[in-house]
């Protein structure tokens, strides 16, 4: 979208630290994970922000760091740029999360691994995964337990990639409607 998506406002608050109050709701603790802690503005300091400590190697790089950092058995990874989920979807997939190492929903054909649980046994096959210049998360499923849950809630799970999304993501806002996951 050629802009920082973690620093997207609607209307007078960030988009992300709204999501961030959502999820704050089932998990006791939020954390960001960026490239940039600097970035962040003074709304964001009541927020733990954690430096990727494998900086521009995607995702990837910033689960790698979330499972080294963490004092838990799992973890929910979720994009900042994801606006359109409900507690509900998060719920379905933690029923799941101490039977198996990643839990994550396949929505038409495609695993949502930035909308998922990952077991702290995961780290080493991660971390190994770093090495091998393919940094897609995917890749290393086959080596671990997987728990693919079919996608069937009346929306779409996405990520706001285009300027398109982001003025349907402002139009529901400010129509009151709950379609991504604010209201």
């Amino acid at each position: 979208m050629g802009f920082d998506k973690a620093l997207v406002k609607v209307y007078d608050s960030y988009g992300l630290l709204k999501i961030t109050e959502r999820l704050q709701q089932l998990f006791a603790e939020v954390w960001l994970l960026t490239d940039t802690k600097q970035k962040f503005p003074a709304a964001f300091s009541h927020l733990k922000i954690v430096d990727d400590l494998y900086p521009n190697q995607g995702p990837l790089g910033g689960l790698v760091t979330a499972l080294t950092e963490v004092n838990t058995s799992s973890i929910f990874l979720m994009a900042c740029d994801m606006p359109q989920f409900t507690m509900e979807m998060i719920q379905q997939l933690a029923r799941y999360r101490h039977e198996n190492q990643v839990v994550l929903f396949k929505q038409q054909g495609r695993l949502e691994p930035l909308f998922a649980f990952y077991q702290i046994t995961c780290q080493a096959a991660f971390k190994a995964q770093l090495f091998h210049s393919d940094w897609r998360l995917r890749s290393v499923f086959p080596q671990l337990s997987v728990r693919e849950i079919a996608f069937s809630h009346n929306r779409q799970l996405a990520n706001v990639n285009y300027q398109k999304e982001l003025a349907l993501w402002y139009s529901a806002c400010r129509e009151g409607e709950d379609h991504f996951g604010f209201l």
